[in-house]
Formats: structure tokens, C-alpha cells, sequence
């Protein structure tokens, strides 16, 4: 199974921006490509000062690059730089998958440390997504106040580890994947409303988690995750084997109800 290219430069930069290095396959990959692609193009320079040799070399050089076929897009030797980026990327995959439960995992101390505020303001104090800032200040209790203070700088750390998360399903295709969502909502009978996946599972310590967009914003896919409803439950960062596991367990529920 191959992988999108685009997707693994987004994973590259989450990555990057989580503050994790990304393994040393995915680098040499991406010089491999640099590589191939600027071998791909026409030599330029001048031509009287080359030898017999060279000019020849020259010709089967640029015949090579200029070459076409009946489809467009084989032109030269971008029939062969594509078909060397698909294997690489294929060989990507494959090399990068052992790694990425352990790079969840070893993000987990510092996810936890990021929600405790959210888990303290959910669980304690009730706060939810629609809570204002005149109720905080009602209850007159410093304590409290300072946890919606928190809440709020907890919901933008929170980010580049959470979009790293959702981006590993997304660009290696690992649970949550659309394919198994769409699976166990049909056994519902029901479809996705948005084009859209609830990513709640990769954050959900119990069975706190929805498929519809349940603990998102307002309960739309559109608006993200609500942290604050899923911390209710308790917070915690699952692996994509993690996710595999909780969406195997609903499904089996479903099919024995």
C-alpha cells in the first residue's frame, strides 16, 4: 500500500511541529525524490566546447527527457520518476509503521500533562464548551477561575500533538480509518454526515467517543474536537493500535445487541 506524497510532507511538518524528529526513512526518502526529479531534467550549457563524446551524450540525453508517448503526463522520464515514487513511497510505509505507535506513545507524558487542566475544569467543575465567563466568576472561587484561565491555554497546546495524531491515521491509513468508520456506522444503518472523520477515538481514555461528531463542537465534524466533553470521560492520546482495538470492541457490541 502506497501512500500520498503531499500527505507525507504534511506529516513531515506536524511532526516538525510537535517537536518530533521523523524517521531517517522519511528523510532519505524525500532526497531520494529531490534526487530523482532533478535528474529528470534537461542538461543545459553550451555546446561547441564539448567533445564527439560529450555531444552525443548530450543528444541521448535530451532525446531521453523530450521523449513522449501517446499519454501526456510519460513525457521524458516522468514515467519512470513516477513509477519510482510510488514503490518509494510503498517502501515508506512499510519502513515507518513499527514506529508510529512509539512515536504516540512517547508524546503521551507530555499530552497528559497539556489536558489536566481540561480534565480538572470537565470533571470538577462541570465546564463545558458553552460555559461563559460570567458563570466562572459566579462561583467565586479563585481555584476555579484560574482552571478556566488554564483551560484556555490547555486548548491551543494541545493542538500540533493533537493535529500530529490525526495526521498519522490520515497519511499512513491507520485507525481511525473512513473504511472502518463507515463499516460500524452502517451496521447502524447510518452514514457520515460530512466528509469529514470524528478523530474523538484517538483521545478518548474510555468509551467516551463518538463516530457522528458527537464530541465535537456544537456535535459538528466541522467545528473539531470538543475537548472539553471528552475529558468528562477522561483524556488519554491512543495509538492507531489503540483506536484499532476500541473500534473493534463497539462494532462487536453492535453486532451482539
Amino acid at each position: 500500500m502506497s501512500i500520498n506524497y503531499v500527505e507525507l510532507i504534511k506529516f513531515q511538518a506536524t511532526a516538525e511541529a510537535a517537536g518530533i524528529k521523523v524517521p531517517g526513512s522519511i528523510t532519505r526518502a524525500f532526497e531520494l525524490l529531490e534526487a530523482v526529479e532533478k535528474h529528470a531534467q534537461e542538461p543545459t550549457g553550451s555546446l561547441l566546447g564539448l567533445t564527439d563524446k560529450q555531444a552525443c551524450q548530450r543528444v541521448t540525453d535530451i532525446a531521453l527527457r523530450r521523449h513522449t508517448t501517446a499519454n501526456t503526463w510519460e513525457i521524458g522520464l516522468g514515467a519512470g520518476v513516477a513509477s519510482f515514487r510510488d514503490q518509494l513511497l510503498t517502501e515508506v510505509r512499510e519502513a515507518v509503521l513499527p514506529d508510529l505507535d512509539q512515536i504516540v506513545t512517547d508524546l503521551q507524558p507530555r499530552f497528559d500533562e497539556i489536558v489536566a487542566p481540561l480534565t480538572t475544569a470537565a470533571q470538577t467543575y462541570g465546564f463545558t464548551w458553552g460555559t461563559t465567563s460570567d458563570q466562572v466568576i459566579d462561583l467565586a472561587d479563585e481555584h476555579a477561575s484560574q482552571t478556566w484561565r488554564d483551560v484556555r491555554t490547555a486548548w491551543a497546546a494541545i493542538r500540533p500533538i493533537a493535529t500530529l495524531r490525526t495526521t498519522i491515521s490520515e497519511t499512513f491509513e491507520l485507525s481511525p480509518t473512513p473504511a472502518e468508520v463507515d463499516g460500524i456506522l452502517l451496521l447502524q444503518g447510518r452514514n457520515r454526515m460530512a466528509n469529514k472523520l470524528d478523530h474523538s477515538i484517538s483521545f478518548a481514555a474510555e468509551d467516551n467517543w463518538s463516530l457522528d461528531g458527537t464530541y465535537c463542537v456544537n456535535n459538528s465534524l466541522n467545528n473539531g474536537i470538543d475537548w472539553l466533553a471528552i475529558a468528562r470521560g477522561g483524556l488519554r492520546l491512543n495509538t492507531p493500535t489503540d483506536a484499532a482495538t476500541k473500534l473493534e470492541q463497539r462494532r462487536t457490541h453492535i453486532l451482539q445487541s
